[in-house]
C-alpha cells in the first residue's frame, strides 16, 4: 500500500476540548493540566490545525481556551439547554451565547451547534434557531449545526432546519453514519461533517488483554485485534485511514489529546491509498458503540 504521512495532507482537523474541563477518555479519564493544554494548542498552531471544538456542558473549557491566542483558529462551539421549559427563549440562547463569546474572548464563531438534537424538537426551537439565522446574518457565527450520536436522531429532525454543518460519530464499530446513508445525503447536499468519536474515546486503542466489562462482544474484539496484527499495522493507523476512506475536502477529523506528544504522532501517522477495514469488524450495539451507554 502507498501511503504518505497525515502531515503533509491538506485534511481539516480539529481539537476535541471535552477533557480540557472534564474527566474524559476510556484510557486517561481525566482532565488534563493547563500547561499541557498550552503546549498542546501552541503546537497545533504551528502545525496549521485551523479548528478548537468545545461546548457549555464542558465545565470551565471556554474559559481555559479563551485564555490563549485564538486568531488562528475556527472556533466550534455548542450549547444545551437543561430546563423542561424554556421561558423568554430568545432572551436564553442572548445570555448562553453571551457568556461563551466572553469565555472564549470572541467576537465571532465559526460553528454554533446544538448539542442535544432534543432541544431541536421543544415547542421553542423555532425562536433559538431564528435567533441563530440573527446572528448569522451578522456574521457573529458562520454556521450552525447539530450535535448527533446516531443518524436516527437526526432524521428526526432534519426537516425541521436547514443544518449548515453536523457533527456525528464514525469510527471502525461504529459506522452508522455511513451505512445509514445519512453521510451520503449529507455529501450530496454539501453539508460539511464534523467526524469525532474516531477512537471511540481510546476504546480502539486498548491492548487485547484491557477489553472492557461492558464489551460483550468478544468475538468483535478478537476480529479487531487479530486484523490489525495480521495487517501489521497500528491500531492508530488502522482507525485514522478507516475514517478518510469517507471524507470530504469540506469535513473536519475532530481529535481528543492529552499532549502535543500524541499530536505529533497523530500528525506523523500514515496515510494509505485503497484503505479498507472489513464489514464484520463494526457493531450496531449501542452498548458497545456508544459512551453514554457504558456502564
Amino acid at each position: 500500500m502507498r501511503k504518505i504521512k497525515l502531515k503533509n495532507k491538506n485534511y481539516k482537523i480539529g481539537l476535541g476540548t471535552a477533557n480540557f474541563g472534564l474527566k474524559y477518555g476510556i484510557k486517561s479519564n481525566k482532565k488534563i493540566s493547563f500547561l499541557k493544554i498550552k503546549e498542546l494548542i501552541l503546537f497545533a498552531k504551528k502545525n496549521r490545525i485551523k479548528y478548537i471544538d468545545t461546548s457549555q456542558a464542558y465545565n470551565n473549557a471556554e474559559k481555559i481556551i479563551g485564555s490563549f491566542d485564538l486568531n488562528n483558529f475556527k472556533i466550534i462551539d455548542k450549547f444545551k439547554f437543561y430546563e423542561k421549559k424554556i421561558i423568554n427563549p430568545e432572551n436564553k440562547i442572548l445570555d448562553k451565547l453571551k457568556n461563551s463569546f466572553d469565555n472564549l474572548n470572541k467576537k465571532r464563531i465559526d460553528s454554533i451547534l446544538f448539542h442535544n438534537y432534543k432541544d431541536c424538537l421543544r415547542p421553542e426551537s423555532d425562536e433559538i434557531f431564528d435567533y441563530l439565522v440573527k446572528l448569522k446574518n451578522e456574521k457573529k457565527i458562520s454556521k450552525i449545526g447539530v450535535s448527533i450520536n446516531s443518524p436516527t436522531e437526526f432524521f428526526k429532525i432534519e426537516k425541521k432546519f436547514d443544518f449548515d454543518i453536523i457533527q456525528a460519530p464514525l469510527n471502525v464499530f461504529d459506522r452508522r453514519l455511513v451505512t445509514s446513508g445519512l453521510k451520503k445525503k449529507l455529501d450530496k447536499k454539501k453539508i460539511p461533517v464534523i467526524i469525532r468519536s474516531i477512537y471511540l474515546q481510546g476504546l480502539l486503542l486498548l491492548n487485547r488483554n484491557q477489553r472492557p466489562n461492558f464489551f460483550s462482544d468478544k468475538k468483535l474484539w478478537q476480529k479487531w485485534h487479530n486484523w490489525t496484527e495480521k495487517k501489521q499495522i497500528s491500531k492508530l493507523e488502522a482507525s485514522l485511514n478507516f475514517i478518510l476512506r469517507y471524507m470530504k475536502n469540506s469535513d473536519i477529523i475532530l481529535i481528543g489529546l492529552d499532549n502535543k506528544i500524541q499530536l505529533m504522532d497523530f500528525l506523523n501517522l500514515n496515510i494509505y491509498k485503497n484503505f479498507c477495514i472489513p464489514k464484520d469488524i463494526s457493531s450496531k450495539n449501542k452498548k458497545i458503540i456508544e459512551p453514554s451507554h457504558w456502564i
